[in-house]
C-alpha cells in the first residue's frame, strides 16, 4: 500500500508548529528545573510537554 496523506497543508503546518513549540517548553522547563534544583522525580513532568511535541511533528511530516 502506498503512503496515505489524510490532513491538508494548512493543517500539517498547525501541527508543525504545536510540535516545535511543545519541544521548545519541554526543553525550557527542563533547563529550569535543573537549575533550580528541582527533585528529579518531578522532572518526569517535562515528559508530557516532549511528548507532545514530538507527536506533532511525527503527525506532520508523515501527513496523518
Amino acid at each position: 500500500m502506498g503512503d496515505v496523506i489524510n490532513i491538508g497543508p494548512k493543517e500539517r503546518a498547525k501541527r508543525r508548529n504545536v510540535g516545535i513549540v511543545m519541544l521548545a517548553v519541554a526543553i525550557g522547563l527542563a533547563v529550569w528545573m535543573i537549575t533550580s534544583g528541582q527533585p528529579p522525580l518531578w522532572r518526569v513532568i517535562v515528559a508530557a510537554p516532549f511528548g507532545m511535541g514530538v507527536l506533532g511533528l511525527l503527525q506532520a511530516f508523515a501527513g496523518t
